[in-house]
């Protein structure tokens, strides 16, 4: 990302809020909010080999991505009275969807499939740090 001292003056730097995640989508969002334009550009090409921070950690990351998420939308919600309960019921049940539609998926397939298996543990430790009451000790060590 290239950013203009003046925008960054104008709207603060990255919220250190978010621990892993999220944190250049909340910066797009506020200079945004705040009237600075946001331009991709197509024509230029990066490369980035996604996931090598979270490979060898992938259900604590993936707590982290939602405990991100929700972060977000609470932020940036808050103006327009969304509680924050409203925010997680709704993750919960998009995950306990997903969850259950893994299962079927992997019945089907007589768990055979390793995307489909993973993808089900995946939304199993999803929806369990749900039910457990989002415990910060499911997602990556803090220090």
């Amino acid at each position: 990302m290239f950013v203009k001292k003046t925008a960054i003056d104008a709207v603060g730097m990255l919220d250190e809020d978010y621990f892993f995640y999220y944190e250049e989508i909340d910066w797009c969002y506020r200079f945004r909010h705040a009237g600075w334009g946001i331009f991709h550009l197509p024509a230029i090409e990066v490369y980035h080999f996604g996931g090598q921070s979270a490979k060898n950690i992938n259900l604590q990351c993936r707590v982290e991505s939602w405990r991100s998420r929700y972060l977000y939308f609470e932020k940036t919600l808050r103006e327009r009275n969304v509680p924050a309960a409203a925010i997680v019921g709704l993750g919960f049940v998009q995950t306990l969807v997903r969850f259950a539609g893994y299962l079927v998926l992997n019945v089907l397939t007589l768990f055979l499939a390793g995307r489909l298996r993973r993808r089900w543990v995946m939304f199993g430790y999803l929806l369990l740090w749900h039910i457990r009451g989002l415990p910060v000790s499911m997602g990556l060590p803090r220090s």
